[in-house]
């Protein structure tokens, strides 16, 4: 009889499934059996897998536990989200198998349940994005005239660093679930906005840092196949291009958005709430912790940056919160086995990717360099026609609308 400890290549798992042998888990409990499933995917790189070595892995691991192909599902896209395939119970630390159908959500808050577990976290994270990135910005405007970031057109103070805090302290309640390069690509990020917003770096040595955390992010995520419409894009190894250029291309068109007071706020308001819906829906609670917690130190950080605000978001703020918009598409709106959702990743993102997009296009066209900075953008155009404030609008309802088409068209599958 073969046993598991020889199955360790993909030959030998088509020949034991192939086999009419009878191999059971041993383990004494769920927890046990839950336990070898994660062991079993890290072994086998399962993610990195083309479909059909996907396939004999997932017909592997039903063969040998009983589980249903639904609950196996349910499993690996529990790994796939916080890299364990036990909910870790934020009041007692102990590991709870993922259920086989989760309570309501509406359900009794002290319930011990999963789904109230998840309530707890998200609602965690939502009240410390909000209340630590108030506390951080009213701390700021405390020791104004000791602050070492301003900006100089204007001599205003650069508060980006309290919706950071505010963010990071949010998301700490699921930190265990996230991976370490993602971190270290955070640190990385708020360094060279800091960096930048005290001294004013080149571009050229802003990209160099950016694409430094941009690859540490990307090495800490999992492999994505691109499907469009409905329809597969296979990638191959151009995924980690993709990836690392997504990322990039975010932290800079949520950086060239930030050109008029409240602006990026409320443009990426919506997308962040969109994707918290899209999440909280999936039972992602690390993705819904994070939008949450985004959204609402947007929201508490949005008073002091609105029409004449006494705070600037700055580089700090400005990258940030694009890098954390990059990851949280490329996590979230992710189907069956890592296949990432473009369509609604690109209109979720619509208005800042416009923006740059055309910024691009427009210095190439006049033979200008790409990172010689214009008043041309969307919302000076806006600005300069209709007045500031109805161009933030604008822009918002615009933001707003694709935010609202990208959740439709996910939820129909596309």
């Amino acid at each position: 009889m073969m046993t598991d400890a020889r199955v360790m290549s993909i030959d030998e798992l088509k020949a034991f499934l192939a086999s009419s042998d009878v191999l059971t888990f041993k383990g004494s409990s769920r927890e046990e059996t839950y336990g070898w499933i994660e062991r079993t995917l890290r072994t086998y790189s399962y993610f990195s897998r083309p479909r059909s070595e996907k396939g004999l892995i997932r017909s592997h691991m039903e063969k040998i536990t009983g589980l249903s192909a639904a609950e196996l599902t349910r499993l690996i896209k529990q790994f796939r989200r916080t890299r364990q395939t036990r909910y870790i119970d934020l009041t007692t630390h102990q590991a709870t198998p993922l259920p086989r159908r989760p309570a309501s959500f509406l359900v009794c808050f002290r319930s011990d349940s999963y789904t109230c577990c998840m309530n707890r976290t998200l609602l965690i994270a939502a009240g410390l994005g909000w209340s630590v990135t108030i506390l951080g910005a009213s701390a700021i405007l405390y020791v104004v005239k000791r602050w070492p970031f301003y900006a100089r057109e204007d001599g205003r103070a650069i508060g980006g660093l309290a919706l950071v805090l505010g963010i990071l302290v949010g998301g700490a309640v699921i930190i265990p679930s996230i991976d370490p390069f993602l971190l270290l690509g955070s640190g990385v990020i708020i360094l060279i906005g800091l960096i930048d917003d005290r001294i004013d770096l080149s571009p050229w040595q802003k990209l160099l840092g950016q694409g430094i955390a941009v690859a540490l992010a990307t090495a800490g995520l999992s492999s994505i196949q691109a499907v469009l419409l409905g329809v597969p894009l296979p990638l191959g190894s151009v995924q980690w291009i993709v990836t690392f250029l997504w990322i990039l291309t975010l932290i800079n068109a949520a950086n060239l958005i930030d050109g008029l007071d409240g602006l990026l706020i409320t443009v990426l308001a919506p997308p962040f709430g969109a994707l918290a819906i899209v999440a909280i829906l999936g039972k992602n609670v690390t993705g819904g912790a994070l939008s949450l917690a985004a959204l609402c130190a947007l929201l508490g950080f949005y008073p002091l940056n609105r029409h004449h605000g006494r705070l600037l978001l700055g580089d700090t703020g400005a990258e940030f919160i694009g890098y954390l918009l990059a990851l949280l598409t490329l996590a979230i709106f992710q189907r069956e086995e890592g296949e990432w959702a473009v369509v609604p990743a690109l209109l979720i993102a619509a208005v800042p990717l416009s923006d740059t997009t055309f910024a691009v296009l427009r210095r190439l066209v006049h033979h200008r360099s790409i990172f010689q900075g214009d008043r041309e953008h969307i919302h000076h155009r806006l600005a300069a026609h209709r007045g500031e404030k109805k161009a933030v609008t604008t822009l918002g309802i615009v933001s707003l609308f694709t935010s609202v088409l990208a959740f439709l068209l996910w939820q129909y599958g596309a």
